[in-house]
């Protein structure tokens, strides 16, 4: 076996022979993920240990040996190899999911080792924050070996959780495809949830935001049983969605969530809206041997992912919920059962964390730009949330190719119907006619093209009650504000030249500017006429932030990248 490039926080705890446990007694939350570079799994390595005491084995869902399929109760046993006592963290109601009192008894360390796929409704990271919850207070360590998110660490997508539908498979508010190791969400779940309890995070070493599994080098062992290869882990994040239905999710075969359907799907029909990005769709039948629609023919179409970088499996799967369902909604149903110990929300409500997109679903509309935006608002907050917790770096320029068409460059909030965050696909996606090309014909010193203010405003739908328009450079702490009437038929929000970004030396990438200044007839414009590094545009009720006046010497300071020609 070669070597791999990245070394798990197991092995980092390996290469250092335990000596941060000795001594300690030792309770450890595992599975069949839970080996080292040599395969060899957590349990046996700390049982042969000197000097430390491993008193119990933590089983999430699937088992400490991963032979019970999805939501199986697993019972309380004894571990064959170490003769150590074996507690099921996922029996038969909501009180299993988390280590009892007793069970927590006489530990110093409670050490967290199992490898995560990046989705939000794998179960695993629920695990550890209960855990972390249960251990609170009591005085006892807690461990995280830290693991490569196998998706990359780069992309999110996806809403973030309502009031209401919080659950097993949604236990913390974050989009469905998190980006972040089970190291990193530790870190957050203690801070936003103030989680009393003393953390120690044994960080991965060799692992970058962008990396591929393949790229790790590391074996990749089925973290459950229908986990096979790291591919369905990139098909996951929207594959799961097909589990709060009727139709089969692919178990019983031997790729499941990406072999799914129904017996009555008919897989020639066409995809509804544009294709999809970075994948190829395939027609598909299969008969799973269990679950649902066992020994029955199903059909459905595969995806055959072509460039992560652009794949987007969250709404390409709520897509095709919606294919499958306009095919016969007499057929079709919303899972009803008990699903991860709960009715009511149902299963696919508590997949996407509101009813809003099944909802959507419902109502047979086609706008995915609509949906698309409202996720892109949950999806920037979360960015702006995870920044202190991340651990890893990011090589930048691939970072800046996988983010280009998801990293919010302009947000739109405030006294609006639908807040908005703008990115710069978004903004060249946008019709011809709301299109401004070649600014240098108004002013040679400001060459680039945009978009009119006002299309932006009629996306964001602004209260009939605003009459403030507060633009902020955040990078820069600078922030202007001027009557909504005199500047939204006359701004223009710059954001490239002609195929290209907007440059920093251009005020880029979102450059405010209103080509005629006199054209809005107020003495209150001051320099809201040219705003470079522009982020955010507020909407008010009122002035809501002291203008700067033009010349003060903050303002002339904040505006000193303002290039020359």
């Amino acid at each position: 076996m070669s070597t791999p490039r990245v070394a798990t926080g197991l092995d980092v705890l390996v290469a250092e022979g335990f000596d941060s446990l000795r001594g300690r007694t030792v309770g450890v939350i595992a599975n069949p993920t839970s080996v080292d570079a040599r395969l060899r799994h957590l349990a046996d390595l700390l049982n042969a240990a000197p000097e430390l005491s491993l008193a119990a084995l933590f089983g999430p869902e699937h088992g400490v040996r991963a032979d019970a399929q999805d939501m199986i109760g697993v019972d309380s046993a004894v571990d064959s190899r170490t003769g150590v006592p074996v507690h099921s963290l996922y029996g038969t109601d909501l009180a299993s999911l988390s280590p009892a009192p007793r069970q927590l008894d006489g530990l110093d360390t409670l050490v967290f080792d199992v490898q995560d796929v990046g989705s939000r409704y794998y179960t695993f990271a629920a695990t550890m924050l209960y855990a972390m919850e249960a251990a609170a207070g009591r005085g006892i360590e807690f461990v995280v070996l830290d693991r490569p998110n196998p998706i990359g660490g780069v992309l999110v997508e996806g809403p973030t959780i309502q009031a209401g539908f919080h659950s097993f498979v949604g236990p913390h508010p974050m989009p469905n495809r998190h980006g972040m190791t089970v190291g990193e969400l530790a870190g957050m779940f203690k801070a936003e949830r103030s989680i009393d309890v003393n953390l120690r995070v044994v960080p991965c070493r060799g692992w970058a935001r962008e990396m591929s599994w393949d790229e790790t080098g590391l074996p990749w062992v089925m973290p459950s049983p229908n986990m096979p290869t790291p591919e369905t882990a990139l098909i996951y994040p929207g594959g799961c969605l097909i589990e709060g239905t009727n139709l089969s999710e692919g178990r019983g075969t031997t790729r499941p969530f990406e072999l799914w359907g129904a017996p009555w799907i008919d897989p020639y029909v066409p995809l509804d809206g544009p294709p999809p990005e970075g994948v190829l769709l395939r027609p598909c039948a299969f008969r799973p041997m269990f679950h649902k629609h066992a020994a029955q023919g199903c059909r459905g179409l595969q995806p055959h992912v072509t460039d992560p970088s652009t794949f987007r499996p969250l709404m390409l799967y709520t897509r095709l919920l919606a294919w499958a369902r306009a095919q016969d909604p007499g057929r079709f149903a919303w899972r009803t059962e008990v699903y991860e110990f709960v009715t009511d929300p149902v299963a696919i409500d508590l997949l996407y964390g509101s009813s809003r997109e099944r909802k959507f679903i419902e109502s047979g509309s086609s706008e995915w730009s609509d949906l698309q935006a409202l996720w892109a608002a949950d999806e920037a907050e979360f960015l702006g949330r995870r920044a202190e917790f991340l651990l890893y770096p990011a090589d930048t320029t691939r970072t800046q190719v996988l983010m280009s068409d998801r990293e919010p460059l302009l947000r739109i909030e405030g006294a609006v119907d639908r807040p908005l965050a703008l990115t710069w696909n978004d903004l060249r996606g946008m019709p011809a006619a709301d299109q401004v090309e070649d600014l240098a014909r108004f002013n040679p010193k400001r060459p680039g093209d945009g978009v009119t203010l006002e299309s932006l405003l009629g996306l964001c739908g602004v209260r009939p009650e605003a009459n403030y328009l507060t633009l902020h450079a955040d990078e820069d702490d600078f922030h202007v504000s001027v009557p909504l009437d005199a500047v939204r038929g006359q701004g223009i929000v710059v954001y490239r030249r002609g195929e290209d970004p907007l440059s920093e030396d251009r005020g880029g990438p979102i450059r405010f500017l209103i080509p005629d200044p006199a054209a809005c007839h107020t003495a209150e414009l001051d320099d809201c006429a040219n705003v470079k590094y522009l982020s955010r545009i507020e909407l008010s009720v009122d002035k809501g932030r002291d203008n700067r006046p033009a010349g003060d010497a903050e303002h002339e300071a904040l505006h000193a990248r303002e290039p020359k020609a």
